[in-house]
């Protein structure tokens, strides 16, 4: 390779990093100890100057601030674009409410919730045997490293659907939800990743998609006190649909990593209802609910056909409450189970609980759904900041005191026993349905797209 292209390539997984002068070898060491080649490359000087040398010859020379402070930058104006003004005045009220168990199992099949088993099921994920919870079994992976008590969880998140119409809205939410898919696990979220992938920033609306939602994720991630330590921003994502036409850009994407840390990993919790006889828990934070939590949902697109309104804005303060009361019920060994709620609202979260065990519950969701108007909207609504427990009935009144410490809302919402899967209303059952028609649905979709 010339000079030129060794300065200029974007080849992969190149890492650079600086020493306390003395101490190169201990960094050296570090990565040959991972079969990880690791060279010395040059010295940070007093002259202000950038100087690349090659077998000797100087291949280049730059003025330091030309790289940061001085770049080329566009000035952008952003624009709301007019479906995102429409949004905010869209209601669900002329909706048809679907309650029943074809709506659940419709939601259950689509490829956003589906089990994605026929991905995963093609790799090794417990590659040197240190995974306590894979796939489908946790909110987060879980990861038990040798040498230590403590584990780390992690969480990749991210709503498209959200960002696009309201891309702030979307950025917390990525944030928040990753924290408290860790959070579910037991592990306190400690730090962030994103990608970011859009159409042209030069269109006016994308660049408004762009900076809405990198403001939305600086918000969140400062108040959760999750640094962004690393990212990837992708632009140009379009397509064109036949010759000549307009170019179509993807759905603003910001998609979130989130990495957690357990004090003990053997305390580490799951997702999945393993016995009966357990008691249902809700327990909810603040967030701005809009629509019901109808707009921009999946339960609008995939049972009405209609994709439109605002989604509800998290709180990541009360989020940040939210995980930290997780944490420490989790490390207190009160929790049996933990779910969050999202795509598909509780309904759908409350199913995924039953289906890997064809274990099955029964739920009133009056009391929960009493500031509601709607009941597809506490079925399928997602309203970010809840999450579903599953717990031994005398551990209920301390978590009862651990959720009013951290000022939570806390629902006691059923039991889970037998394979019957049940959502009351009052004496009214909306959902009847046994947990192996809910496991056909969610098992068998992808697959059968794939085929």
């Amino acid at each position: 390779m010339t000079a030129t292209e060794l300065m200029l390539s974007e080849s992969q997984e190149r890492m650079l990093c600086t020493s306390k002068p003395g101490r190169e070898q201990e960094i050296l060491d570090v990565f040959h100890k991972w079969g990880l080649p690791a060279c010395v490359i040059g010295h940070v000087i007093e002259e202000q100057v950038v100087r690349i040398r090659r077998w000797g010859t100087v291949e280049a020379e730059l003025y330091p601030p030309h790289l940061a402070d001085e770049c080329p930058v566009y000035q952008m104006t952003p624009e709301v674009p007019a479906y995102a003004r429409a949004a905010a005045s869209w209601s669900p009220d002329r909706l048809q409410e679907k309650t029943d168990a074809e709506t659940l199992l419709k939601l259950l099949s689509h490829p956003n919730i589906a089990s994605k088993r026929p991905v995963f099921q093609q790799y090794d994920f417990e590659v040197q045997t240190q995974t306590v919870h894979g796939p489908l079994a946790a909110d987060a992976a879980v990861l038990a490293p040798r040498g230590t008590e403590r584990g780390i969880a992690i969480s990749i998140d991210g709503n498209a659907r959200w960002t696009y119409f309201d891309p702030y809205a979307g950025g917390v939410a990525a944030v928040c939800e990753a924290a408290r898919n860790v959070a579910c696990t037991g592990a306190r979220p400690a730090g962030v990743t994103d990608g970011l992938n859009f159409g042209n920033p030069q269109d006016p609306h994308v660049y408004w998609q762009f900076e809405q939602a990198v403001r939305g994720i600086a918000d969140a991630a400062h108040q959760m006190d999750t640094p962004v330590v690393s990212g990837n921003v992708s632009f140009y994502n379009e397509a064109i649909s036949e010759p000549g036409g307009a170019k179509t850009a993807v759905l603003p994407t910001a998609m979130i990593g989130m990495v957690g840390v357990l004090e003990h990993a053997e305390r580490s919790v799951g997702s999945t209802i393993q016995e009966e006889g357990l008691t249902i828990l809700v327990v909810r934070c603040d967030s701005t609910v809009r629509h019901h939590g109808l707009g921009a949902s999946l339960y609008l697109e995939t049972i009405h056909g209609i994709e439109d309104g605002l989604p509800c804005i998290p709180n990541p303060a009360s989020e940040k409450q939210l995980c930290e009361f997780l944490v420490q019920a989790a490390d207190a060994q009160l929790l049996h189970a933990a779910h969050d709620v999202s795509d598909g609202g509780l309904a759908v979260a409350l199913a995924e609980m039953c289906i890997p065990r064809r274990i099955g519950m029964q739920v009133s969701l009056e009391q929960f759904g009493a500031e509601w108007t709607r009941k597809d909207g506490v079925l399928y609504g997602e309203i970010p900041g809840c999450v579903i427990l599953a717990v031994k009935p005398d551990h209920v009144n301390e978590l009862r005191s651990f959720a009013k410490a951290e000022m939570l809302n806390i629902y006691e919402i059923g039991t889970s026993n037998g394979t019957a899967f049940v959502l009351n209303w009052g004496e009214k059952a909306l959902v009847t349905i046994e947990t192996a028609d809910l496991t056909g649905a969610y098992e068998g979709a992808l697959a059968s797209i794939l085929k």
